[in-house]
């Protein structure tokens, strides 16, 4: 039986890179760009299933996301931001989808042309010294709400006293 060239070179990569290896080798040159919606999620990353398989990525688990972007002065800035990821088929292959709130959180009023995302890194994978999430971090993955459970007054008694009384 004749074999293809193609499915030779593909047993050979298997065998000495084993399968991770090859996820790697075809997807380290595939460029990830970051595509803002109008979205009103907050803290939520959404990614193509097969982009989170060669990421080495699952649904719901916390990842830090470092975007690098050109600002309007042309100058190149990188940021990162943990968020909770999320996967959905509707978003393209090479592309990462958050929220509007969350641009403007990441990279201001502004925020520029050219979004490359450098790297998606899993929270469990990340070294202890930098797993630590500062409170900011913390709060950045939800939304927040106080309410006060008393209601407060605006007018002091005297103000209630005089409104109460008839001219």
């Amino acid at each position: 039986m004749r074999r293809s060239l193609l499915g030779y070179i593909f047993q050979l990569l298997l065998a000495k890179l084993k399968p991770a290896g090859v996820r790697h080798l075809l997807w380290q040159q595939r460029k990830c760009r970051l595509f803002i919606t109008t979205s009103e999620k907050q803290g939520v990353a959404v990614v193509h299933p097969i982009t989170g398989l060669a990421r080495g990525i699952v649904a719901d688990q916390i990842v830090e996301i470092t975007v690098t972007y050109r600002t309007w002065q042309n100058v190149y800035k990188q940021t990162s931001r943990f968020m909770r990821l999320s996967l959905s088929t509707s978003v393209p292959a090479n592309f990462v989808q958050i929220g509007r709130n969350d641009a403007y959180n990441m990279f201001g009023g502004v925020p520029g042309t050219d979004f490359i995302v450098d790297s998606i890194k899993s929270y469990n994978s990340m070294p202890n010294s930098e797993k630590i999430l500062v409170t900011t971090e913390a709060v950045r993955l939800a939304r927040i709400k106080q309410h006060d459970e008393t209601p407060k007054e605006d007018f002091s008694e005297e103000l209630q006293e005089i409104f109460r009384t008839p001219q």
